[in-house]
């Protein structure tokens, strides 16, 4: 039973596959209730769940099926593995680490086990220990591209984009046919405000394969270039393979306000704030929801509005740097300067990207005051984050 439950995993069937899969694996508990291989599908199957359907009895059920064939086989590294994806998804991740400790005690040549303890001790802060084990799954496995593009988002993230531009470049040597290298690379050129030099990557990126992410990332590269009428295009073809992403369209409607189509910004607009009040219906506290759609707000006259969204979105996650920008945006839009400037100043202390704020038009307002210049110049020489997230495979 266990084996047709692993063909369901591996069928193109949508969500569907992992419950018959889960099916399958129940079915084969029934002839013995110790399968510790029938508990490690049911786990990985109700995680693929998780993330298509963000139910959190999926994840409750494939933490306890996790647990319980680790119970039965400690000495699995697979079961440890799993427990920890688990873990992962739960945000424990201090759990997560031992975890994966033990899968490479158990596993010392598995990259993919230093692969995944790269990330969590990431998710801890632990920099040095992340790098290193990063480093140990490439010297394990010197020719697997996910272990460049692993280090490479974990460089991006930590700022250090030299590392990162190097590991992409890598994956692009190793398997030039493969669309993640370019993407991330053109990624490591936008970070740096080097927007010229990112378009031909983000171009054979989507020559490989088309993908709305990186038509979005394109488009978002042709528009601080102000090269609106591409960047239009661009937005366009993203928004037509996913017509759901508040975000594509909100971008759409950005390009369209620069090139003077009033009509169909705010049409665009509307459209992203009435998919964002319906993400809200759903999940009330989504703080990146109400971050995107306040911007919208602004950006079509409703102070009010705006600025009541990015202040819950900021109470939710108090740390986020990306909604203490926006919220300087949003002031800078309702002519509230000294208001802007005081978030712009909060937003770089916490190691917001100068360069976008340079190049972003929405601070157009702010530009001849002289204490937007001197915030500027005292804080151009920092590490920045990242504007746009190095990108994993799906």
């Amino acid at each position: 039973m266990t084996s047709k439950g692993r063909e369901k995993m591996k069928a193109p069937q949508g969500v569907t596959a992992p419950e018959e899969a889960i099916h399958f694996y129940e079915e084969a508990l029934k002839k013995d209730r110790n399968f510790d291989l029938a508990y490690l599908g049911i786990a990985e199957a109700n995680l693929v769940l998780y993330r298509e359907k963000n139910g959190k009895l999926f994840l409750h059920r494939a933490l306890d099926a996790a647990r319980r064939a680790v119970q039965l086989n400690d000495t699995s590294p697979t079961a440890h593995y799993e427990l920890a994806n688990a873990y992962q998804a739960m945000s424990m991740k201090k759990e997560t680490v031992e975890e994966l400790k033990k899968v490479v005690s158990l596993s010392p040549n598995s990259d993919d086990g230093h692969r995944g303890l790269g990330k969590a001790y990431l998710a801890l802060g632990q920099k040095d220990l992340a790098v290193q084990a990063y480093q140990k799954a490439i010297t394990l496995n010197s020719y697997y591209w996910l272990n460049y593009n692993a280090a490479g988002q974990a460089y991006s993230q930590l700022g250090e984009y030299d590392k990162a531009l190097a590991a992409f470049q890598r994956i692009i040597e190793l398997e030039p046919d493969n669309s993640f290298g370019y993407l991330n690379a053109g990624v490591i050129y936008f970070q740096e405000g080097k927007y010229d030099q990112s378009i031909p990557f983000f171009q054979k990126a989507l020559q490989i394969r088309p993908d709305y992410l990186t038509y979005s990332n394109l488009g978002t590269a042709f528009f601080f270039l102000k090269r609106y009428s591409e960047a239009v295009a661009m937005f366009e073809k993203a928004v037509a393979m996913d017509r759901g992403d508040i975000m594509l369209m909100s971008n759409m409607a950005d390009s369209y306000r620069s090139l003077g189509k009033q009509d169909k910004a705010r049409a665009a607009y509307q459209r992203a704030i009435y998919l964002g009040n319906e993400e809200l219906k759903t999940n009330p506290k989504d703080a990146s929801t109400m971050d995107l759609i306040a911007i919208d707000y602004a950006k079509m006259g409703d102070a009010l509005q705006a600025h009541s969204l990015i202040k819950r979105a900021r109470a939710i996650d108090k740390k986020n740097v990306n909604y203490i920008y926006d919220e300087a945006v949003i002031y800078a839009l309702s002519g509230k300067t000294s208001e802007a400037l005081t978030a712009l100043q909060e937003s770089f202390e916490k190691q917001y990207s100068v360069q976008e704020a340079i190049n972003d038009p929405e601070l157009d307002s702010l530009r001849n005051s002289p204490e937007f210049k001197r915030l500027i110049d005292k804080y151009s020489k920092q590490a920045a984050v990242p504007p746009v997230a190095a990108q994993s495979p799906k």
